[in-house]
């Protein structure tokens, strides 16, 4: 819960500014990268996807059921 809020507060403070503004930055190989913000929100949303998709399929192969990932599904859940 204290991810959720931690994000909640960090979205609550973007702008269109925020958002367009270069972010200059180090790749795990050490090379420096600068790119907008906003395409690096959509980079760990888009990877995020891209892992728990992995993941369901490599569960699923061992014959585990990931159960239902859909976020819809989760947000319909009482709290």
């Amino acid at each position: 819960m204290a991810h959720a809020s931690a994000l909640q507060s960090f979205s609550d403070t973007l702008t269109d500014e925020a958002v367009a503004k270069v972010v200059e930055y180090h790749d795990t190989g050490g090379r420096p990268r600068a790119n907008p913000l906003g395409h690096l929100i959509a980079h760990v949303v888009n990877h995020g996807t891209q892992f728990r998709g992995e993941a369901a399929v490599d569960l699923s192969r061992l014959g585990y059921s990931p159960c239902d990932l859909d976020r819809i599904v989760f947000l319909r859940e009482p709290a």
